[in-house]
């Protein structure tokens, strides 16, 4: 029998949550708190075994759209909308990038989910190194209409032009404009698509 003990510094400057997982015994525990404890029991072996995991769930990063290059895309529906914000920033990649992005979490079926979809996951705030050739995955909700607002900030330090290609419906959006807004059809679903 052992027990695991865990000692924290700092956790709660970047983490919601922390759960430790027992591979072997399918369990998931929080282990948030200071000091927090998990026993389990082994057998001697003389192979390694991959025997626990650490989930965390990060506050979003804090950053000030204004001082950045990029868009801010809300999706509207009747009642429910979400919003997705991409970044383009030199030193960013298209995978994690810890001080940029936070992954997209998928809430209740009623609400419409835009995300941007990037090679390691599906991200709610991304941050890569050219806007070209971002990828944006959507969910409908409970409506079939939709309308995408785009709030853009200092696109004219870099770019000349940003469009939008709606994949479904083959057509090219001109969104280099703040305040442009493209209102689209998506049939209830369960299953995202890759639609911009």
């Amino acid at each position: 029998t052992y027990t695991l003990t865990f000692t924290h510094y700092f956790l709660e400057n970047r983490y919601k949550e922390l759960y430790l997982v027992d591979l072997l015994n399918n369990k998931k525990i929080n282990i948030y708190a200071n000091g927090s404890q998990y026993t389990f029991t082994a057998q001697k072996s003389p192979e390694l075994v991959k025997r626990f995991e650490l989930i965390s769930e990060d506050y979003p990063p804090v950053i000030i759209p204004e001082n950045n290059v990029g868009t801010v895309i809300d999706v509207e529906g009747t009642r429910f909308n979400d919003k997705l914000s991409i970044y383009s920033v030199p030193e960013c990649t298209r995978n994690y990038d810890s001080n940029w992005d936070t992954y997209k979490t998928f809430y209740t079926s009623l609400k419409p989910q835009l995300y941007a979809m990037e090679e390691d996951g599906n991200y709610q705030v991304d941050g890569v190194n050219d806007l070209n050739n971002t990828y944006l995955g959507f969910l409908p909700g409970e409506d079939i209409t939709y309308t995408l607002k785009f709030t853009n900030y200092n696109l004219n330090t870099r770019y000349q032009k940003l469009y939008l290609v709606d994949l479904v419906e083959h057509k090219t959006i001109d969104i280099y404009a703040t305040g442009t807004e493209y209102t689209f059809v998506a049939e209830q679903s369960n299953n995202p698509v890759k639609r911009f």
